[in-house]
């Protein structure tokens, strides 16, 4: 199973950004994002996978 949130926090790291920087680009708060990075992994459907298709568009 894929963790996307390690995935997207990486990214993060390697654009030189943060998850406030990215919270504030989804139009949500950071511990939202914070939240659905750490609590839920990629193939389990829902809001983790609607969160990686908007922040895919940012990073």
């Amino acid at each position: 199973m894929i963790h996307i949130g390690q995935l997207i926090r990486e990214e993060l790291d390697r654009q030189g950004r943060s998850v406030g920087w990215l919270a504030k680009q989804l139009g949500r708060s950071r511990s939202v994002v914070y939240r659905l990075c750490c609590e839920q992994q990629f193939g389990h459907g829902g809001r983790c996978e609607h969160l990686a298709h908007l922040a895919s568009r940012f990073l």
